[in-house]
Formats: structure tokens, sequence, C-alpha cells
């Protein structure tokens, strides 16, 4: 296991890649060499991309190769991103391509301004596992991330932790059939896209503290055909059709301490579930154009003026003020939605009742 370091600004590939110092100059150069598992690539300055990214090499399952933005001394970032930047990318290229490839990590590093998208993973075959921490997707002209465009692709096992799928001009993040995408998010945030937050056929996929807000379509449409589906503490707020668009066929869909509110369309629509089981509890609706579709919402349910921090464009905080319906009325006293108030003492944003599932 190796630790290797790429710079997009100071340094050259014909470097050894083994010190800041002496780093690479392209990302490629990183991916390409970091071919055993548990390797580490610190990513350094920018990278302004003429060809995409293809990957290489595969990790092992619990010991991933590692991409992680770091500062100008090599260390790994404690906050921002370290661009990958698709501007000059032409043909509706992708950042970054995979194919046949599995457990790789990125921490800290931003997928932006592609021609295409973000991340696109085409045909595979394999049940892929790669995990994002704190990275984004944004401002790519298709999408944040496409997985399994190709008709044997297969995407098992995708985490995205605190990341940011937003301002692209299709969708955050989608895929292309069913029981592709069993994936789990925590923390995420999908805002400001020109179609879907997100929109997913996955069977087995979770959503833990996740929000999707003002995108030109459904916050949340995920379609899962044979497993289960769980939100918990999740909003979805001002979409310009649906919050919450679950079609269970199969399986149970649980929705947990959940709120939609100011969406076009329904708050939450399980119109098409047609076979699945359906829990709802805890939940809260308010000033959605339609209501709901084909549910019927428990006592439990609360509505009325969320109350948000801000609601302001570019300066979100869906954090509850003093008065807010949302603050310690979800189940076991937990706020409903995605983001802990602190008017009084109240259960950490990390004991939600489902979160020990990923762990």
């Amino acid at each position: 296991m190796t630790t290797y370091y790429v710079d997009g600004i100071f340094g050259n590939d014909t470097n050894n890649g083994l010190s800041p110092n002496n780093a690479w100059g392209t990302f490629q150069k990183g991916v390409d060499n970091a071919s055993v598992a548990g390797d580490v690539v610190r990513v350094m300055g920018i990278f302004a991309l003429s060809t995409s990214i293809n990957l290489t090499h595969s990790g092992a399952p619990g010991n991933p190769i590692i991409f992680e933005g770091a500062d100008q001394n090599g260390n790994p970032a404690t906050d921002g991103y370290v661009p990958i930047d698709g501007s000059l990318l032409s043909g509706g290229a992708s950042c970054i391509t995979i194919s046949g490839f599995s457990d790789i990590e990125f921490r800290r590093i931003e997928f932006a301004n592609a021609s295409g998208n973000g991340i696109s993973q085409v045909t595979s075959g394999i049940d892929a596992r790669f995990i994002f921490k704190s990275c984004r997707f944004g401002n790519n002209v298709g999408n944040g991330v496409v997985a399994f465009t190709g008709s044997s692709a297969s995407s098992r096992n995708w985490h995205f932790i605190d990341c940011d799928f937003d301002h692209n001009g299709n969708t955050g993040i989608t895929g292309q059939s069913s029981n592709r995408l069993p994936a789990i998010f925590i923390g995420c945030k999908f805002y400001n896209n020109g179609s879907y937050g997100i929109k997913i056929s996955g069977d087995g996929s979770m959503f833990f503290h996740c929000q999707a807000y003002k995108n030109g379509d459904d916050g949340f449409f995920v379609n899962s055909s044979t497993d289960s589906t769980v939100f918990v503490n999740c909003i979805s707020y001002s979409n310009t059709n649906d919050g919450f668009n679950i079609k269970a066929l199969a399986g149970l869909t649980t929705i947990l301490n959940c709120s939609s509110s100011s969406n076009t369309g329904f708050g939450f629509n399980l119109g098409g579930s047609i076979g699945g089981l359906v829990y709802m509890d805890f939940n809260h609706t308010f000033n959605n154009t339609l209501g709901v579709s084909d549910v019927t919402l428990p006592g439990t349910n609360v509505t009325g003026d969320p109350l948000f921090t801000n609601i302001l464009v570019n300066q979100e905080d869906f954090t509850p003020k003093v008065g807010s319906p949302l603050h310690i009325s979800g189940k076991n006293g937990f706020d409903i939605g995605a983001l802990r108030s602190d008017l009084v003492e109240a259960p950490s944003i990390n004991a939600s009742p489902y979160i020990g599932v990923i762990h």
C-alpha cells in the first residue's frame, strides 16, 4: 500500500509521485499507478480535463483504493473540495467514466462543469462498490451522476456521505432501469437541478438526513421493484413537482420523521405503489399544491409552517426555528426533518432510529 500525490498546478508526470514536492501533474497518472488495494492518491490543486478520466484498477472489499482531496502540503483536506473541472470536455463527455472496476473511494473532490455528466458508470457486469465522502457533483450540462448507462451495468453498494448534487442541467443523480442502484445516502443534498433532485430505480436504497429542494421536477423519485426503501429524517422543499414520488412495487417502504412542504405537486405521492407495503409515521406536510396521493397520513403526522431558519436562494438552512411544528414531533422525541434544532435537549442527528443500519 502506497500513498501517491498528484498536483494539477505544480505537478509533472515525469516526477515519481511519492511526495507533495514530486507530485504527478495529471489525475489520470495517479489513477493508473494506484493499483493495489489500500493505495491512496492525495489530490492537490485544480485539474482542468481535456479528456475523461478512466478508472483502471479496483481495490478490495473493505480495503478500497482512495482518492482524497488534499491541501498544498499534501495533508487531507478538512473542508471544501479539490476541483476536477470538465469545462474543456466536449461531445457530452463526463469527468470520470467507470467501467468494470469496484472498491474505490473518493473524498472531498468536486466533479463539475462537464459537457456530459460528472460521473458516468457504463457497462460493468459486476456489483460495483463505491464510496463518496464530502464530494460535489455540480454544474454539469447533463447529470451529476449517472449509474449503469450500459445494459449489463450493476451499481451495488454505492455510499454517498455528505455529498452535494446541485445545479446540473438534468438530474442530480439518476439511473437507467430497475434494481440497479440500491445505494445509501447520508446527509446529502440535491438542489437546483434542472430536472429531478434524484431519480433512481434502486431496490434497497436508504436515505438518512437528506435534503431535496428547488429542483425542476420531483425532489425524490424512487422506483423499488423487489426490495425495501427507507427514508428517515429527510426534507423535500419547493420542488417543481412532487416532494417524494415513491413507486413501491414490492417490499416495505418506510418514511419516518420526514418533511415535505411547498412543492408544486404532491407532498407525498405513492400513486404507483402497487403490491408493496408502506409504513409512514411522524411526518410533516405543508403547503403542497396537490396535497398527498394514495396514502392516508396517520395521526402522528403534523402540519403547519415549518419555520425553517432560511429559505433564501443560496442561503438555505432547514433547521427549524422556535415554534416550528417539526421540533421534537418525530418518533422518540426526534425533530422531524434533516437538521436538528438546538432549542432544547434533543437526540443527536447521528442517533436516528435507523442510523445503525449503515454502520
